[in-house]
């Protein structure tokens, strides 16, 4: 007759069997869920809302390089220029003062450009008594970049 296990190895078992392999018989919820083998071979840019980094991710959800832009910088669309260089729309570093933003604005007002390494370009700040740059930008064949005012 084989001798019994203590209960106790029985638990410590389970457990080290469940943290191996937390994902038996569930569901992936998060990350890349379907990658199809037609899908265009590229990069995603993503940059979420409101948030101060931006991430460039392959199409297996890999992140493959990630922009750290200023901590007081929220985000609302980011664009990846041919040079490896990103122009974000953020909000205005003078947005500390609330009479700027109209009412029903979400913070933008500041264009910005960072190298790959996350060193600041340039900035246009689009936001006073009069202006306030909206949302979306485009950037032109020509370099120059469209935005709503």
């Amino acid at each position: 007759m084989p001798a019994k296990l203590p209960a106790a190895f029985s638990l410590i078992a389970l457990i080290l069997l469940l943290a191996a392999f937390p994902a038996l018989g569930q569901e992936r919820t998060v990350g890349v869920l379907v990658h199809a083998e037609d899908a265009y071979d590229g990069y995603v840019l993503l940059a979420p809302l409101f948030n101060d980094k931006v991430y460039l991710m392959d199409n297996d959800g890999r992140i493959i390089h990630t922009w750290h832009i200023e901590e007081t910088a929220r985000i609302r669309e980011a664009h990846l220029l041919d040079n490896g260089h990103v122009i974000v729309i953020a909000n205005s570093r003078d947005e500390a003062d609330e009479s700027l933003i109209p009412p029903g604005s979400l913070p933008a007002g500041s264009i910005r450009e960072y190298t790959w390494d996350n060193e600041f370009v340039w900035e246009a700040d689009l936001v006073d008594a009069e202006i306030h740059q909206h949302h979306a930008i485009d950037i032109m064949p020509n370099g120059n970049i469209l935005a709503i005012l």
